[in-house]
């Protein structure tokens, strides 16, 4: 996707063919989540929803930018398979699950709120148009607001919704923290034009108290600590890119002096982001 936003077709081409040799699932058209430079190179086949999003929505991007239909009907597939295995209809609740296995459990399912991609649901919609997906992105939008927790009021990195009375809770597998995965919610909601308040308002007050260059990698939500660490550039780049405040008096940090991968997509995202929300 990043290679589509900025226009290298080579790269795209390189990554997109590597994608489909490396990591496709012949038994379905999405993607495993994990490939290693040793051997065996996959040991887990299970998917990873986001990442199946992101493929299939730089498709659809490439098929419009570079008039190839071909990546179209690729990215068809990728949403149909989506809407068949990872869709999931709780208690009148349309949810995404994480991936096809390992997240629907007894008594709930869990779910990771960063995994809601908007702008790429949104372009779902648009193409596949008898899917789930406008339901998907309301009841997508309705969990993040409606979990929301600790002193700070703000969604935790997964969270389990319960399948007797569709209560949502912090899951209990993972540290109950707002950090590295829900950090991304807040720019795919400002991406697909869903970002509105409480959460605007909450992650405002949070960016305000620790101030741009001391956000922390992590707050436990139900005590309130904080990571020992500022988080890196990428967390910034987020929270400007999010919060017009914020826009106003900083500039997106560069790719380049993020640090290391993860804070390096998030700035590419953040400026990509800006850059197209300009646009608009």
């Amino acid at each position: 996707m990043f290679a589509q936003a900025y226009g290298d077709r080579p790269a795209f081409d390189r990554i997109w063919n590597w994608t489909q040799a490396a990591l496709y699932r012949p038994d379905t058209s999405l993607h495993v989540w994990r490939w290693r430079p040793n051997t065996p190179h996959v040991t887990d086949m299970n998917t990873a929803t986001d990442g199946d999003l992101l493929i299939a929505w730089a498709l659809v991007r490439a098929a419009d930018q570079w008039h190839e239909p071909q990546f179209l009907r690729y990215a068809l597939k990728i949403f149909d398979d989506l809407a068949k295995s990872v869709v999931k209809f709780v208690n009148g609740r349309v949810l995404l699950l994480p991936g096809m296995q390992g997240f629907t459990q007894r008594n709930c399912v869990v779910i990771n709120l960063s995994y809601y991609i908007f702008p790429a649901l949104q372009a779902a919609a648009r193409i596949h148009s008898t899917g789930p997906w406008e339901n998907l992105i309301k009841d997508g939008v309705r969990l993040i607001e409606n979990s929301l927790y600790g002193m700070w009021k703000l969604p935790p990195d997964w969270v389990a919704v319960q399948f007797s009375d569709d209560h949502t809770h912090i899951a209990k597998r993972w540290p109950p923290r707002f950090s590295y995965d829900a950090i991304r919610i807040p720019l795919y909601m400002v991406w697909g034009g869903v970002f509105s308040d409480p959460l605007k308002q909450n992650l405002d007050a949070f960016w305000q108290h620790w101030g741009i260059h001391a956000i922390p990698g992590w707050v436990d939500l139900p005590n309130g600590t904080r990571s020992p660490y500022n988080a890196p550039a990428g967390f910034q780049a987020v929270a400007i890119a999010t919060d017009p405040k914020l826009a106003e008096k900083y500039k997106l940090p560069s790719v380049r002096g993020s640090g290391d991968y993860y804070s390096a997509c998030l700035t590419m995202l953040a400026h990509i982001v800006s850059m197209e929300n300009a646009h608009d």
